[in-house]
């Protein structure tokens, strides 16, 4: 029987692992069901397939959209998507079915006619909360920040604690010029999460909004970010640097704004100025020069503003006249 097919392995997917299993083995243990549900589904497939016809069950062909789209196969997850679309009158289903078209195109950077399915599908089914996600992930894309918040808020009234999408809500907010509601956003994460699923991203985020209020504020958020990138062991970006070094810089700070210049450079890859201010860069090093066509100027040049703020001009000059030579 091909919905009790479905719906095993509807009931394989949902069950949970044991709350006193490690990660490691509740990870193990979702792969083994979702091999056991997919299982079931291909059984379920290949049933009406041997039948005849065209298969009409939009559960079943909505389920394989989304294991297709997990794959990265996205030609089979739309063909699979159109069909169940096409198989059904269930709201609910054909709501879903956009959904897949919808991401089959987001992926593959197809933004315009993502956003198009996004809207059908909540034009469907306005409860089915997923595509207002996608919707405002492509009005993002589109700069439509205040339509954007919209779609994310409307996911958040139903789902308050959903730490992803408040971060969403906090950043579109930020992007809208609501500092103050993105950072009333922020800090219910920072409060309300346990400490180390609060990404870097958020402290981040944070620093940026108090960067022209508060500076000593947004060294707070950049350290915090530091830390986390650092317990998980990912070096933090060049531009987190940077924006260190102009801080300390705005705090008057000479010493501790080049350490973090430099620390921009060396993370760009760029060569460092020597004690007179002259720097080489190795053409036949390829992260030297890409560094150079990039941001790395830029950190050059705060490094010759922050020598003519301690008074070392020769310095300036020969950091000056790198930079134009370059």
């Amino acid at each position: 029987n091909v919905d009790a097919l479905v719906g095993l392995a509807v009931t394989e997917m949902n069950i949970d692992p044991d709350t006193d299993m490690t990660l490691d083995q509740a990870e193990t243990f979702k792969e083994r069901q979702v091999s056991k549900a997919l299982r079931h589904l291909e059984t379920a497939y290949n049933t009406m397939q041997s039948g005849g016809g065209k298969i009409q069950n939009a559960m079943l062909l909505n389920l394989l959209a989304n294991h297709f789209l997990v794959r990265r196969e996205l030609d089979k997850a739309y063909a699979l998507a159109w069909q169940a679309f096409h198989s059904t009158s269930v709201p609910r289903m054909r709501s879903e079915a956009c959904y897949h078209i919808a991401r089959t195109f987001h992926i593959r950077g197809n933004f315009e006619q993502a956003q198009k399915f996004y809207e059908h599908a909540t034009t469907i089914q306005a409860d089915f909360l997923l595509p207002h996600i996608g919707l405002g992930q492509t009005l993002v894309h589109a700069k439509k920040w205040t339509e954007a918040k919209v779609c994310f808020e409307r996911v958040l009234r139903h789902h308050p604690n959903d730490f992803e999408v408040r971060k969403m809500v906090g950043s579109v907010c930020a992007r809208a010029g609501e500092s103050k509601k993105a950072l009333e956003q922020f800090e219910m994460i920072v409060n309300q999460e346990i400490e180390h699923r609060v990404d870097a991203d958020v402290h981040i985020e944070m620093a940026l909004i108090h960067e022209s209020k508060n500076t000593s504020k947004a060294l707070e958020c950049y350290n915090r970010a530091r830390e986390q990138l650092k317990r998980k062991g990912t070096a933090p970006p060049p531009e987190l640097y940077n924006n260190m070094g102009a801080l300390y810089q705005k705090l008057g700070d000479l010493r501790k704004s080049r350490v973090f210049y430099e620390k921009a450079l060396k993370a760009y890859g760029s060569p460092i100025p020597d004690e007179s201010g002259a720097f080489k860069v190795d053409e036949k090093d390829e992260q030297q020069s890409r560094a150079m066509r990039g941001s790395a100027i830029t950190v050059l040049y705060n490094m010759a503003r922050l020598a003519e703020d301690g008074h070392q001009y020769a310095y300036a000059d020969t950091l000056y006249r790198g930079i134009l030579g370059e």
